[in-house]
């Protein structure tokens, strides 16, 4: 679209959780579009179904009390999945700008860290914590910032997540602000307006929800006893949502003094 300027292709990538219920496929897809496109990666959190948040403390009340075999087979059940997101996410490897950690993520034993942590490790970057700030320094003065967060609450409705994220909009300044946890896909355009002098500037501010790659309805499926049952989101009678992530796309405008952003969902 502006071929003097050189875009940064960011792709928000979460809530896999690695399981029954992912798209494989897709998600695939999308990790070689971002591979063939040369896109950069945050990881929005849950990349694994193992552990839930109330799974850590039944987990924690059994290490407690379990032996050391036990301790060592929940152990190896999380580098199970752990491997398998890292084989999956590998041709991403050392283009990840950092991962967030999110709600479902386990606690290896003793000094073995956690999941996000190792499965960081193995793509070349880092656990950032539960909220994030990213600076973009595009040289002569021009940067960009994205306020990111896995994310929390839920809802219905597709405006959900953009209301939830909204608020933060009050507090932290950035050009956009990601979020996920709640499933859906979807960008809303907020306007930001200053004075310089005499001058009135207008910019456009961005609040992404990141989508997610697990399916809500499939027929056929069954639990883990191999009896006829539905996903979570089939069991608690929850919408689906469109599944897969957006596309975050920058370009330094250098004779406008500005970072012109655009989103694809």
């Amino acid at each position: 679209m502006l071929p003097n300027y050189k875009e940064l292709r960011i792709l928000p990538l979460g809530d896999i959780q690695l399981g029954a219920s992912t798209q494989l496929r897709r998600l695939s897809s999308y990790v070689s579009f971002a591979d063939r496109i040369e896109a950069r990666v945050i990881g929005m959190g849950d990349y694994i179904d193992f552990e839930s948040p109330s799974g850590r403390q039944r987990t924690d009340i059994k290490r407690a009390q379990a032996y050391d075999s036990e301790i060592e087979g929940l152990d190896a059940a999380g580098g199970v999945f752990v491997k398998e997101a890292a084989e999956i996410l590998h041709p991403l490897k050392g283009r990840i700008y950092g991962l967030i950690r999110g709600h479902h993520w386990c606690q290896f034993s003793g000094d073995k860290g956690d999941s996000v942590t190792v499965l960081a490790g193995l793509l070349g970057t880092e656990n950032v914590g539960d909220c994030a700030m990213f600076e973009f320094d595009f040289g002569k003065g021009l940067k960009a910032h994205l306020w990111a967060h896995h994310g929390t609450g839920s809802g219905m409705v597709s405006t959900s997540a953009m209301t939830r994220l909204e608020h933060m909009t009050k507090t932290f300044y950035a050009n956009a602000y990601l979020m996920g946890h709640q499933s859906k896909k979807g960008v809303s355009v907020i306007p930001w307006i200053r004075q310089a002098g005499g001058k009135t500037i207008g910019s456009n501010r961005y609040i992404i929800a990141t989508g997610a790659f697990s399916e809500g309805y499939v027929s056929g499926s069954v639990d883990a006893w191999g009896n006829p049952a539905g996903t979570y989101v089939e069991r608690r009678m929850l919408v689906p949502t469109a599944l897969g992530a957006p596309l975050i796309m920058m370009r330094p405008m250098y004779d406008a003094k500005r970072v012109d952003i655009n989103v694809s969902v």
